[in-house]
């Protein structure tokens, strides 16, 4: 580390210091995400995002960089993620990513995580090096995909003798095979106004769940289904058939898309099948990420 760069813990910045090191190094990413005051501490606590284990760097006492992190107990292991990394133009090639990664790091080994996980869009090769070089390794790949065309009935194709009942995201957490390999913004905890479908077999047992989110415009009509992941018990195909031909209603217009699903999901083929296609970014790049787990 150079003699010039210092890193505080972001409860002990001021918010327009974070706000400077968030939105400038956003500010020619793939797809910028720029905020207020106010949208960066909703962030915060709507993702449960921790100013006390989140970072900022400073350069020649100017904000160079960020780091979000949140920590949380997901089905009883200790998961901490990297909830957004960003470095100012002028501040990269001096190191600041690193050492935001590596100061994240040194907290998550302290404080006993048991999951490190992060994102990173799939053509950001520089930093997916820098995460690999730091003990980060590829798991999945996560999609952006989306249609906006009416769909014919039943056009994930056809499954019988399964109930579909709408539930709290508590509920879909508690079912045993639960899958917590995933996004951290995918988790049930951090799907804002989000809900749970459940399929349930002929012998009334859960068979799969699906997290969702659905939104509607101010005449009450629905705008938009967001799926963030999908899981079978045993792995069957079916019961995710049936779960997708509840969560996106057939024969209205409205825009259909996932959340960071991974490819791996077993809705994905489906999806893609039924015609959903990758999302593209303001900036004209495919929206996909890459999922990386840090290895112990």
């Amino acid at each position: 580390m150079t003699m010039d760069m210092v890193i505080k813990k972001l409860s002990e910045c001021r918010i327009d210091e974070a706000l400077d090191a968030w939105n400038g190094g956003f500010s020619d990413y793939y797809s910028p995400i720029k905020m207020t005051s106010l949208q960066f501490i909703g962030r915060m606590g709507t993702l449960s995002l921790s100013p006390d284990h989140s970072y900022v760097a400073f350069q020649n006492d100017l904000p160079a960089g960020i780091v979000l992190n949140g920590l949380s107990i997901i089905k009883g292991k200790k998961h901490a993620w990297n909830g957004g990394t960003s470095v100012k133009p002028d501040f990269r090639s001096y190191g600041v990513g690193r050492e935001l990664i590596k100061k994240s790091l040194e907290m998550y080994e302290a404080e006993g995580a048991d999951r490190v996980t992060l994102e990173a869009f799939a053509v950001n090769e520089r930093a997916i090096r820098l995460y690999e070089r730091l003990g980060y390794r590829y798991e999945d790949t996560l999609l952006f995909l989306e249609n906006r065309k009416a769909l014919k009935e039943n056009p994930f194709g056809s499954a019988s003798g399964y109930t579909i009942e709408k539930d709290s995201v508590n509920e879909a957490v508690s079912l045993p095979f639960y899958n917590t390999d995933v996004p951290w913004q995918t988790h049930g905890p951090f799907t804002a106004n989000g809900l749970a479908l459940i399929a349930f077999d002929q012998k009334g047992i859960p068979a799969a769940y699906a997290l969702l989110q659905k939104k509607y415009g101010e005449e009450g009509d629905l705008s938009d289904v967001i799926l963030f992941h999908c899981q079978a018990r045993d792995n069957e195909q079916e019961p995710v058939i049936a779960l997708l031909n509840s969560a996106f209603p057939a024969g209205k217009v409205y825009r259909q898309s996932t959340f960071n699903l991974p490819a791996s999901s077993p809705a994905a083929k489906l999806l893609e099948k039924a015609g959903f296609t990758e999302g593209i970014s303001p900036g004209g790049t495919p929206q996909k990420q890459v999922f990386m787990i840090k290895e112990k």
